[in-house]
């Protein structure tokens, strides 16, 4: 069940295919990748949709991507078929080196993460994707094409957002809160053996109660000018 995300399924089609068409094309211009870590309950979401609205252009189109859609895509066998046939066979060898390396730890269901991991470096690829989640900050580790933002923000906060969008009792607000919290950071740790909570692996770290999502739009594109990511 999604909750807080937005179902944009009838959307993933559109965005295999120009991601694949950029692939083929090899862009001139190569644009940069964000990602989106999150505590439970955070503007996530919000934010990688005040990025795109920022980004897109005549010339170039940004893909918002989460996790979920990342499993839709590794469930669909015509859209894992469409990016797969976009990227050479050296290239496919490359991504998979790379996630090996960067998932060292193999549970009983590794490969079933590694799939969801091979779509997160396939989306990315060509560059000009938002991923919401899928630890993609850990993923991009190393890239210098990316740029990692870390929403936080104090309890209260993120109990009275989840209570307010899923009208919801505070009660309810805070235990849902704490269960998804706890298995983000578990699912996370599992795979990748990784603190998705380390500060380490973010450009930005920001605290929700004090900025919303278009306010912290305007620090994140700041800041990528600042890295030379955007122009």
């Amino acid at each position: 069940m999604n909750i807080l995300t937005p179902k944009i399924d009838q959307q993933i089609a559109a965005q295999v295919k120009s991601i694949s068409d950029s692939i083929r094309k090899k862009r001139k211009v190569v644009l940069p990748n964000i990602t989106i870590s999150r505590e439970f309950g955070c503007e996530g979401y919000p934010l990688a949709s005040a990025l795109k609205k920022r980004l897109d252009s005549n010339e170039h189109s940004w893909n918002l991507f989460s996790r979920d859609l990342l499993r839709t895509i590794e469930n669909d066998a015509d859209l894992k078929g469409e990016l797969e046939s976009a990227i050479t066979l050296e290239q496919r060898s490359t991504l998979m080196q790379d996630l090996e390396y960067l998932l060292r730890s193999k549970p009983s269901d590794f490969v079933k993460y590694k799939e969801m991991g091979k779509n997160f470096k396939l989306v990315t690829n060509p560059g000009g994707a938002i991923v919401v989640g899928a630890a993609g900050a850990i993923l991009a580790q190393g890239d210098k094409n990316f740029f990692n933002i870390r929403l936080t923000a104090p309890l209260t906060y993120r109990v009275n957002r989840v209570s307010s969008v899923l009208n919801i009792n505070q009660d309810e607000a805070k235990s849902l809160v704490e269960e998804r919290g706890a298995s983000r950071k578990d699912f996370i740790k599992k795979f990748t053996g990784q603190d998705v909570s380390e500060p380490a692996f973010y450009h930005l770290v920001i605290n929700n109660d004090n900025f919303d999502a278009e306010e912290m739009a305007d620090i994140v594109l700041h800041a990528m000018k600042l890295k030379n990511l955007l122009p």
